[in-house]
């Protein structure tokens, strides 16, 4: 009997504990009559049981009706659907937020005592449930640290002890249904009207996947993101990288057409040398063109043809910037390859050649970039995304077997390069170094021709600084591409699992201080420089020099009935103003230069015979 009764007492309270909590506290709230929504969208006005009167406790109606507005925001941002935003959602909310006041009197109870009347657990389930919101954002069972915390939801009842209140101990109020409340249309409406909060662009769609292909990326069925995105940068932050990519491509562009038309048109006679690095300065051309392209168009324009979408394969300004840039991209890097060998090589063996047609190089090259570039075009690759200042590919394995493998694969073969052009550079001053103290050390009646000393040999390393430079930099301007797409293309689902508290963060009111996660601008300014920098650095390294302006002192442009007496004139002038004071100097210095001539071009014979040997101004190579 005594076990049949600990049966009977422990099922009781088990039951309790389903079914509610035994004993809530008395809070000390009181009942207030609802303030009402206020000037804009509709929230609980004609969606409370009672509106007469509510229960407020720790919070003032106005704060309450904050957090209710934030929290609708929220559900509105996460699934805007009917299914979620509905009235039968919003009494459910409402009645959590407001629930109805009672207030207990009697004749032993010396002041009233006010009590809520909380909604059912399982609505509130339900309301979560239909709005597609996850356990780790907001809980109907309770949870101090998530995100969005919502009122107590009994499972069916709770109990309060009023003995100290002159009443009874058990006192019981059930938790409420509120989907059977009746609307009070007339007090807003029955149609609830769904907002997108800023910076978020309201579109309705019916197929959101499918308006995905044509730009625009939805964080629900009805708000898009704005391009370009000021949730992960300010408008003022992307202007500043737009005038970069503007500005630098421009001066590329101007940079690059000058080479051209010094090498490829003014040169009185291309040698081997100059035929490899006009393809290689097209391909550079080719690449500051597509940014000209953009920046004609409006660099914002074209990577965001309207505040709501980004351009994708129907945009024909950024779908001919991507293919340009990645075409142009790919004959460069090939053709920085074969001008990497051509320096080992004549480095190596001095005075000999690569024997291959330089037709047969423009031939593979041309092939290479064609077939690399053509596929994607055809199957619509060349897209802007949301954190992009340019067009390019879209899918990742389109950016892999496509671009980064074969760049990879030359970048691979211009890091052995560079490594053994070096190995070379240091066995060449090592032995010169050797010899020349060999030979000081010896003697003969007929000494023979001096051998290069240490100064001959870094004479002839320096003709190899130019083109070394020129090698290291585009090594590196393309090694960051490389890597740093690498990296955003690694980190994208970390990009993408920060939207939850970007909405978080707007639904709260946070405005302009919330924040995706992306690219930093920093690393997208960098990516903008060096994308469109090069020519810039190929002007400066190819273009100041002494043989460019011999090409130029000896074309038509300054050899014509025009420009020559003009030039004269100007030569006349500054040499008649001159002479007089150089006379006794030139006299004077005239004997130790006749002097000491000899010597020195005694000592630097033998370098200059092994430059004459390899140097490209006297290899001839049709195409």
């Amino acid at each position: 009997m005594n076990l049949k009764l600990f049966h009977f007492i422990f099922i009781s309270f088990f039951i309790c504990g389903i079914l509610g909590q035994e004993y809530l506290p008395i809070e000390g709230g009181k009942c207030e009559k609802y303030i009402g929504d206020g000037s804009g969208k509709r929230i609980c006005n004609g969606y409370l049981a009672n509106p007469d009167s509510i229960y407020v406790h720790n919070k003032t109606q106005q704060q309450t009706l904050n957090d209710l507005r934030n929290l609708i925001t929220l559900l509105e941002l996460n699934n805007p659907s009917k299914e979620c935003i509905n009235p039968t959602n919003y009494k459910i909310i409402c009645s959590m937020m407001f629930p109805e006041c009672i207030e207990i009197n009697g004749p032993y109870i010396s002041n009233p005592i006010s009590l809520p009347i909380y909604t059912c657990n399982t609505f509130c389930k339900e309301a979560l449930l239909t709005c597609s919101v996850s356990n780790s954002v907001a809980s109907c069972d309770g949870g101090s640290n998530l995100p969005i915390q919502l009122p107590y939801t009994p499972i069916e009842w709770v109990k309060y002890n009023l003995s100290s209140y002159g009443g009874v101990n058990d006192f019981k109020v059930n938790c409420t249904d509120p989907t059977l409340i009746i609307s009070d249309d007339s007090s807003g409406g029955g149609e609830i009207e769904i907002g997108c909060i800023e910076p978020l662009i309201k579109r309705i769609s019916n197929d959101t996947k499918g308006d995905l292909e044509k730009g625009y990326f939805y964080v629900n069925s009805q708000c898009v993101i704005n391009c370009p995105v000021t949730g992960m940068h300010q408008k003022s932050v992307w202007n500043r990288i737009f005038m970069i990519s503007d500005v630098l491509s421009s001066i590329s562009l101007a940079c690059t057409l000058i080479l051209l038309f010094t090498f490829g048109i003014l040169n009185p006679k291309l040698n081997r040398f100059d035929k490899k690095n006009l393809f290689f300065i097209a391909g550079v051309f080719g690449m500051s063109l597509s940014g000209v392209l953009i920046a004609a168009n409006g660099s914002e324009k074209t990577v965001c043809p309207t505040p709501e979408r980004y351009a994708v394969n129907t945009d024909r300004v950024c779908v001919a910037s991507g293919f340009l840039v990645h075409f142009s991209a790919l004959f460069a890097i090939q053709w920085w390859t074969i001008g990497l060998a051509d320096v080992y090589y004549g480095i190596k063996f001095v005075g000999k050649k690569i024997k291959i047609k330089i037709r047969y190089y423009l031939l593979a090259t041309l092939v290479i970039s064609l077939a690399f570039t053509l596929v994607p075009l055809g199957t619509g690759q060349y897209q802007a995304g949301l954190s992009n200042v340019m067009c390019f590919l879209k899918d990742e394995i389109y950016q892999s077997m496509t671009f980064f493998v074969p760049l990879g694969i030359c970048l691979s073969l211009g890091t052995i390069l560079m490594i053994l052009v070096m190995k070379e550079i240091y066995v060449i001053v090592k032995s010169n170094s050797s010899s020349s103290s060999f030979s000081s050390s010896s003697s003969s009646s007929s000494p023979p021709p001096p051998p290069p000393s240490k100064s001959d040999s870094i004479s002839y390393l320096k003709l190899q600084v130019k083109p070394m430079l020129n090698i290291i930099l585009f090594y590196f301007t393309f090694l960051y591409l490389f890597l740093f797409v690498r990296v955003i293309n690694s980190r994208y689902q970390e990009y993408q699992d920060s939207a939850i508290p970007y909405m978080l963060c707007l639904a709260k009111g946070g405005g302009d201080s919330c924040r995706l996660k992306g690219p930093s601008a920093g690393s997208l300014g960098y990516f903008t420089y060096c994308l469109r920098i090069y020519g810039i650095y190929l002007f400066i390294i190819s273009f100041l020099s002494s043989r460019t302006i011999r090409i130029w002192k000896q074309s038509i442009i300054f050899n014509n009935i025009i420009i020559t007496p003009i030039l004269k004139f100007i030569d006349s002038s500054f040499s008649n103003r001159f002479s007089s004071k150089n006379t006794s100097t030139t006299q004077n210095s005239s004997f130790n230069n006749s002097e000491s001539g000899t010597s020195k071009g005694g000592n630097s014979s033998i370098v200059s015979m092994s430059i004459e040997s390899r140097n490209y101004n006297t290899d001839d190579d049709d195409l």
